[in-house]
C-alpha cells in the first residue's frame, strides 16, 4: 500500500506539483522484519503564509544506528568563504549565474538500507488490524530527518 506521495511546495495548487505527488512512492506498510529495529517518526505542521497548513513526515534520525541503520551520511558542503569568493568573482568578471533552490532536495534520495519507520500517528488501515508492535513503514526514499537524507539526495543528483 503506498504510504506517502511527495508535493511539498508553497504552490499547492499547481498541477506539476499535484502530478509529482502521485507519481512518486515513498514508503509501503508492512510487517517489521525479525531482526530490524524501528525508527521513530511525528508530524511538524507550520501554516502557510496563505493560511494554509503544510504537513511534514519527519523521522526521529536521532533514533537511527550507524552502521545499522545507516553506513554513510557525509554530504559535501560549500564553505561561506568559498561562496562569497565566487560572488566577488562573479562581479568583477561579469560572469552570468542561475540560482537553483531545491526545497524538496531531502526527499528524492533513494535509501541503500532497508529502514523501517513506526507507523504514522494517524494513518489506519482499512481492515483496521493494525499492530503497532509489527506493522510499520518501509520507507523507499528518505524523508526529512533521516541521517542519510542530504547523502542520498547528493549520490542521485551530483
Amino acid at each position: 500500500t503506498n504510504v506517502m506521495n511527495r508535493g511539498d511546495s508553497d504552490d499547492d495548487s499547481s498541477e506539476e506539483n499535484e502530478e509529482e505527488a502521485n507519481s512518486t512512492e515513498v514508503a509501503l506498510i508492512t510487517v517489521l522484519a525479525g531482526d530490524k529495529r524501528l525508527v521513530g517518526c511525528k508530524w511538524v505542521f507550520k501554516l502557510k503564509k496563505n493560511g494554509v497548513y503544510r504537513a511534514r513526515l519527519c523521522a526521529k534520525g536521532y533514533d537511527q544506528i550507524p552502521g545499522v541503520d545507516y553506513t554513510e551520511n557525509f554530504a559535501p558542503v560549500v564553505n561561506d568563504v568559498t561562496i562569497r569568493i565566487v560572488l566577488v568573482l562573479y562581479k568583477l568578471l561579469g560572469w552570468k549565474a542561475e540560482i537553483v533552490d531545491v526545497e524538496t532536495a531531502f526527499l528524492y534520495g533513494d535509501m541503500d538500507v532497508e529502514l523501517y519507520m513506526e507507523l504514522p500517528e494517524g494513518i489506519e488501515l482499512f481492515d483496521n488490524s493494525a499492530n503497532p508492535e509489527t506493522d510499520c513503514v518501509l520507507l523507499d526514499k528518505t524523508i526529512y530527518g533521516t541521517v542519510q537524507a542530504a547523502r542520498q539526495w547528493w549520490k542521485k543528483f551530483m
